[in-house]
């Protein structure tokens, strides 16, 4: 199951991806990972509020594009491979993703690419962040998370 949380006014021209996409999608991304039945909360949400977060749980009190809050305290290294892994019954839980969507939309009109694939990229980001992943730890497992972030978005055009 997959939550999503709108807290931000979204412009219908910015072609946000519908709840329902974005489930589909995470649903295609983490059965690919073996992570079939896991539960990701995602929020859409504006630089005040992203920054507020960031702030508080970072230091850094400006707003970024996406923040990750594992649920677990997963190492790459040591990320179950299988749900099944998990030995609570249930989903399990791999943690809250923030999006801002203003961020987002400055993001793509900068780079020259749509609000879709910038926001796609940013769950990637953010769900590999979730299993572990760090690009901030060495320039090698930066190459990595980007390597894993084209791996899922590709999906998008199957």
């Amino acid at each position: 199951m997959h939550r999503i949380y709108r807290r931000v006014r979204i412009d219908v021209r910015d072609r946000i991806p519908s709840d329902r996409k974005i489930r589909t999608v995470l649903t295609q991304w983490l059965t690919h990972l073996g992570y079939k039945n896991a539960i990701i909360e995602i929020s859409l949400v504006s630089d005040p509020a992203i920054r507020r977060v960031n702030a508080e749980f970072r230091g850094k009190n400006k707003p970024t594009d996406v923040l990750s809050f594992p649920a677990q305290e997963f190492t790459r290294t040591r990320v179950p491979r299988l749900v099944s892994d998990w030995p609570q019954a249930g989903p399990l839980p791999l943690g809250d993703i923030m999006i801002s969507i203003p961020t987002a939309r400055r993001q793509a009109r900068e780079i020259g690419h749509s609000i879709q694939d910038e926001f796609y990229r940013l769950l990637s980001h953010g769900v590999l962040h979730l299993l572990g992943y760090d690009h901030e730890r060495s320039r090698a497992e930066e190459k990595r998370m980007i390597a894993r972030e084209d791996e899922l978005t590709s999906f998008l055009w199957k």
